[in-house]
C-alpha cells in the first residue's frame, strides 16, 4: 500500500545514505540484471555475428650497436647510436610512409580490398552508415568527399595510412630490440606484412649506406681529380722557376751572408784607416811650427831635425824639404784609404743586393715547394680514401637485422570476447544502476515505515507482505494452510497491534481504505476477518465500494436489494441487509445492485 506525501522533504534527507542506495538498487535487482542480460547479448551478438576478427602477427628487430666494418670509415658513414634519441629516432623510421609505400609498391596492397576501401563490397550495415553520415554532413553543412574516381596518388596515400593504421611499433624497455606488430583479417596475410616490413626496414638501412657510400666516392673521386689537376700545376710552377732562377740552397745562401759579414768588418777597419789618414793629413797642414809639424807627421826624422833646428842648427831647409815629402805621402795614404773605402763599399752593395734576391727566390721556392708537398699529401690522403671507400660500396652492413621472423597466428586478437562481454555486463550495470536511481528519484511514495510515521506524524501498526496467489480464494486459502507465513505472521501482529493500540477502549471498528484501487483493501479486510474469526472473534464485513462492489464477487453471494445504502438511508434495517457467509464464517453487508439503486 503506498501513500503520498506533499510535504517539503526534511533537510536531513540531502544526505547521501549508501546504505539506502544499495537497499534501492537490491529492491529493483531485476531490472539491473535485465539490463545486464540484454547489454551481454548485445555484445556477444556483435562479437558473434558482426564483429570482423582479426589476428596479429609481430616481428622482433634488434638494433646492432657495434658493426664490424672491413674498411675504417667513420668519417664518411656514421654508425648509429645507442643512446635513447636514436632508438626513438629509429621507432619514427619504422613508422616512416617512404618504407611503407615500398611495402605497398611490393605486396601490391592497392589491389588488397582490407587496404584499399574502393574494392571492398559494402554491407548493407556500411550503406547505412555511409548514407547516415552524410546525412548529417548534409544537415550540419559540412562538405562531402567530391563524387568522381580518385587518383591513383590519393589511392596510394589512402591505402598507406590503412596499412600504417594496422601497425603498431614497440620498443623493449632497457633493450635494442624493436617489435613491429601487424593487424590484419588474415593471418598469414599479418605475418607476411610483419615480416615484409621489417625486411624493408633492414634494406633501406643497406640502401641509405650504399646511397652515401656512392656520393662519398663520387665526390672523392671528383675532388681528386682535381687535387692531381692541382698537384700537376704546382709541380710545373716549381720547375719553372727553378729553370729561371739560380736557386741556391741554404748553405749557399749562409756563405754568402758570412762574406758580407766579414765585408762589413773590413769596412769598419777601413773606416778607421781612412779616418787615421784623413786626421794625419789635416794635422799636417794645420801645423805651423816645427815642432807642430814633426809631432803632426809621426815622422822620426822630422823629430831629429827639430830637435837640432831647436839646438840651433841651421836646418830647415832639410827639415821643410823631409816634410813635404812626408806631406806627399800621407796625402797619397789618405787617397788610397778613400779609394778603398769606396771600393770594399762597392762590393758590400752588390754582395747585399746578391743575397736579397737569393733570399727572395729561396723563399719563393720554399713556399711553391711547401704548397706542392701540400697538395701532395692532400691528394695521397684522398686518393687512400677513394681506394677504401670503393672498397666499401660492396661490403655494406645493415644497422639491424631480423632476430625473430613473424609466425601466423593461430587465434583472433580481436574482437576479444571476454572484454567484450565484461564491458557489456559493467555497462549494463551502470546503465541498469542509473535507470533504477532514477526511477527512486521520480517515485512519490515512502518505502519503510519509519518515513512514513516520520513524514505524517501517525504511528504505523503494522506491514503486510505482498501475498501469493492469484486471486482472493487462493490467497485466503494460502493464509488458512500456512499459518506461520510471513504474511500470516503479518496480519496477527497487525490486528495485535491495532486491539493494544488503546487498551482502556480497544477498537471494534476498523475500516480499510487507500488512495488509489488494487492497493489490497479487500484482501486485507478478508485476512483480517478471517484472523478474527480463528480467535473465535464475531466478524462484520461491510462492502463500501459501492461502484465495484468486489466483495460480492469475492465471497460468491449475490447482492439483495437491501444493502449498506439501505441501511444509512433507513429503508430497510441492518437486520435484514445482513448476510450469513458460510465460506468465510462471518457476516458480510453488500453494496446494493444497481436494480436496488
Amino acid at each position: 500500500m503506498t501513500i503520498s506525501s506533499s510535504e517539503a522533504i526534511d533537510p536531513q534527507y540531502d544526505v547521501i545514505d549508501f546504505a539506502e542506495i544499495v537497499g534501492m538498487l537490491w529492491r529493483r535487482k531485476w531490472r539491473i540484471i535485465s539490463y545486464v542480460l540484454v547489454t551481454t547479448f548485445v555484445a556477444a551478438a556483435y562479437v558473434t555475428l558482426l564483429a570482423t576478427p582479426k589476428f596479429v602477427a609481430s616481428t622482433t628487430i634488434v638494433l646492432e650497436t657495434r658493426s664490424a666494418q672491413i674498411v675504417n670509415l667513420d668519417s664518411v658513414i656514421g654508425e648509429i647510436g645507442s643512446d635513447t634519441s636514436a632508438i626513438n629516432t629509429e621507432v619514427e623510421i619504422l613508422r616512416g610512409r617512404r618504407l611503407y609505400g615500398a611495402v605497398v609498391n611490393n605486396l601490391d596492397l592497392i589491389d588488397d580490398p582490407e587496404f584499399n576501401g574502393l574494392l571492398a563490397t559494402p554491407g548493407a550495415f556500411d550503406q547505412f552508415r555511409w548514407a547516415l553520415v552524410r546525412r548529417i554532413k548534409d544537415l550540419l553543412g559540412i562538405a562531402t568527399d567530391p563524387a568522381g574516381p580518385l587518383g591513383p596518388t590519393v589511392v596510394r596515400d589512402r591505402v598507406i595510412n590503412k596499412l600504417l593504421d594496422s601497425v603498431s611499433i614497440s620498443n623493449i624497455p632497457l633493450s635494442y630490440v624493436f617489435t613491429v606488430a601487424v593487424e590484419t583479417e588474415d593471418p598469414a596475410k599479418s605475418a607476411l606484412l610483419a615480416d615484409a616490413i621489417a625486411q624493408e626496414y633492414v634494406k633501406d638501412q643497406v640502401a641509405i649506406k650504399f646511397e652515401a657510400t656512392e656520393q662519398a666516392t663520387a665526390w672523392l673521386a671528383e675532388r681528386t681529380l682535381s687535387l692531381q689537376a692541382e698537384l700537376q700545376a704546382a709541380e710545373d710552377k716549381v720547375q719553372e722557376f727553378r729553370a729561371s732562377s739560380d736557386v741556391v740552397d741554404q748553405t749557399g745562401l749562409a756563405d754568402a751572408e758570412r762574406q758580407l759579414m766579414s765585408l762589413r768588418s773590413r769596412i769598419a777597419d777601413q773606416i778607421a784607416l781612412q779616418t787615421d789618414a784623413d786626421n794625419r793629413l789635416a794635422q799636417m797642414r794645420a801645423a805651423d811650427t816645427v815642432r807642430e809639424k814633426a809631432l803632426a807627421a809621426r815622422d822620426t826624422t822630422l823629430s831629429d831635425l827639430a830637435d837640432r833646428i831647436a839646438a840651433g842648427e841651421d836646418l830647415t831647409e832639410s827639415f821643410d824639404a823631409r816634410f813635404g815629402t812626408v806631406l806627399s805621402l800621407a796625402t797619397e795614404n789618405a787617397a788610397r784609404a778613400s779609394e778603398g773605402m769606396q771600393s770594399i763599399e762597392q762590393t758590400r752593395d752588390a754582395l747585399t743586393e746578391t743575397v736579397a734576391k737569393q733570399t727572395d727566390e729561396l723563399i719563393a721556392f720554399q713556399q711553391l715547394s711547401s704548397d706542392a708537398e701540400a697538395i701532395r699529401l692532400l691528394y695521397s690522403n684522398f686518393l687512400t680514401r677513394l681506394k677504401e671507400t670503393s672498397v666499401q660500396e660492396g661490403l655494406q652492413q645493415a644497422d639491424s637485422r631480423i632476430l625473430s621472423p613473424a609466425m601466423i597466428p593461430e587465434r583472433a586478437s580481436s574482437p576479444n570476447k571476454k572484454r567484450y562481454v565484461a564491458i557489456a555486463v559493467v555497462l549494463g550495470g551502470i546503465l541498469g544502476a542509473l535507470h533504477v536511481l532514477f526511477l527512486e528519484m521520480r517515485a512519490t511514495g515512502f518505502r519503510t515505515a519509519a518515513e512514513l510515521e516520520k513524514r505524517v506524524g501517525i504511528p504505523v501498526f503494522g506491514q503486510i507482505p505482498l501475498m501469493r496467489g492469484r486471486s482472493h480464494a487462493e490467497v485466503m486459502e494460502y493464509l488458512w494452510s500456512n499459518p506461520t507465513d510471513p504474511a500470516a505472521e503479518a496480519v496477527r501482529n497487525f490486528r495485535t497491534s491495532l486491539l493494544y493500540s488503546n487498551i482502556d477502549a480497544p477498537p471494534k471498528v476498523i475500516l480499510v481504505s487507500s488512495a488509489v484501487p488494487d492497493e489490497g483493501k479487500t484482501t486485507l479486510s478478508l485476512a483480517l476477518a478471517q484472523n478474527s474469526l480463528a480467535a473465535d472473534k464475531k466478524v462484520l464485513i461491510m462492502d463500501c465500494d459501492l461502484r465495484r462492489r468486489a466483495l460480492s464477487s469475492i465471497v460468491g453471494m449475490p447482492a439483495k436489494p437491501e444493502g449498506i445504502v439501505s441501511v444509512l438511508t433507513r429503508t430497510r434495517s441492518i437486520t435484514e441487509a445482513i448476510q450469513k457467509n458460510e465460506q468465510l464464517g462471518a457476516d458480510v453487508l453488500l453494496a446494493e445492485s444497481a436494480d436496488g439503486l
